[in-house]
């Protein structure tokens, strides 16, 4: 995403950030979250960590990175932020004030009137109780960013970065589609991929982010069979009538 007084008509990556936010804090061991960051720069991190228990939790390559390039740090949890029952897991408002809140790009307080007038254009047909579910968690944000000054932390007390490809995978996994996965497809030559376009099959295996904050468990007193969870549900309930039918049959 690209700010300017001008308007801006750009279709390259950007390779100097100024400002860079992970939603997710389990990309910070996957990914080089810092490489096209600016010195200088402000790095946003959503993660379910106290205050000061964030920066050891960082990999050892971000940490320096961190103080080579003298950046601002600042941590978050957004899911913190109390919001009415009904919002469900979305994060995308509350990030949008924490963005604006540390980068600069506009007044704080102007950029908050324009979120909450955005909430109201959004969500105003559907009435007052939806626009205003939608503007507490906006009121209650700042209150749960802190700015970690890492001056005050030693490098290393951390893992290095975990591949995203285990060393047992099949050489065009790690080879290719780990590129691939790592985000640095951009790198690959032209020599890596097949000539003639065919993946091997079974690859999508190797993917796994995993990074849901919570795992449903299906409750057979309290299903409907809605046909919301079929990975779960249906297949637990084909399980269990097996199990009924051998039963019944022994």
């Amino acid at each position: 995403m690209r700010f300017g007084s001008q308007q801006i008509r750009s279709t390259y990556l950007i390779s100097k950030a100024n400002f860079v936010a992970c939603h997710q804090c389990e990309f910070v061991e996957k990914f080089p979250m810092l490489k096209d960051i600016i010195p200088g720069g402000t790095f946003l991190l959503n993660a379910p960590y106290e205050k000061d228990e964030a920066w050891e939790r960082l990999p050892f390559a971000m940490q320096e990175e961190i103080i080579n390039k003298n950046l601002k740090f600042y941590v978050i949890n957004v899911y913190k932020v109390p919001r009415k029952p009904g919002m469900g897991g979305h994060i995308n408002t509350v990030m949008q004030v924490y963005f604006f809140a540390v980068s600069g790009i506009l007044p704080r307080e102007d950029a908050i009137a324009q979120i909450k007038k955005s909430i109201r254009k959004t969500y105003g047909e559907k009435g007052e109780e939806i626009v205003q579910m939608n503007i507490q968690p906006v009121n209650k944000t700042l209150d749960n960013l802190y700015e970690i000054w890492h001056g005050a932390w030693d490098i290393g007390h951390s893992e290095e970065n975990k591949p995203p490809i285990p060393d047992y995978a099949p050489a065009f996994v790690r080879n290719v589609l780990g590129k691939m996965i790592a985000r640095e497809g951009d790198d690959l030559p032209v020599s890596a991929l097949p000539i003639d376009g065919t993946y091997p099959k079974g690859t999508s295996k190797w993917e796994k982010r995993n990074i849901a904050q919570e795992i449903p468990v299906w409750d057979p007193n309290v299903c409907i069979q809605c046909g919301k969870w079929v990975m779960v549900c249906i297949s637990t309930q084909r399980s269990l009538s097996i199990v009924k039918y051998m039963n019944q049959n022994n």
